[in-house]
């Protein structure tokens, strides 16, 4: 199982996010971020997690991580990115046509501090939203993703 969170901010909220993870499913695999750590480091979150740790540098960090990566979880390509210079706050589609482009079955995003998932011509686009600071009068959330069988599946999860 994969946690995706983005956009904390330097603000606490993601180790009560992933001892939520690990109570609802067991076991966490990989978490991914998509940035916006700020006054966190990377090791604040690799020292939470009992797992592989895989951030990107949001529009708001002053750190020396990627603004994307691309990997492979399960025979899954990914593509994480904090959104922002794909213009997300217009749509999605920017991010769809880099992942064609790409061969990326996954993109994980942020950004916009709202909770996103869709699939469409077998890519799917997932924003977690914001674990501290969510915008569209939600609470804080993350995702969780599963690669299983060769199939993706997303769920949102809401912190209350």
């Amino acid at each position: 199982m994969i946690m995706a969170v983005s956009d904390d901010h330097g603000l606490e909220g993601f180790k009560e996010a992933y001892d939520k993870a690990v109570k609802l499913y067991g076991h966490i695999d990989y978490v991914l971020h998509a940035g916006d750590v700020e006054y966190h480091g990377n090791k604040y979150y690799e020292d939470i997690c009992k797992c592989p740790f895989i951030v990107v540098r949001g529009n708001n960090d002053y750190n020396d991580n990627p603004y994307d990566r691309e990997f492979t979880i399960g025979g899954k390509r990914f593509l994480l990115t904090h959104g922002h210079k794909y213009g997300v706050y217009m749509g999605v589609s920017n991010l769809f046509y880099t992942a064609k482009e790409k061969n990326v079955d996954m993109v994980v995003f942020g950004h916009t501090h709202k909770a996103y998932y869709m699939e469409h011509e077998g890519v799917h686009i997932l924003n977690p939203g914001s674990l501290t600071l969510p915008r569209g009068g939600r609470e804080g959330t993350f995702a969780v993703i599963f690669v299983k069988n060769n199939k993706i599946s997303v769920n949102h999860i809401v912190l209350s």
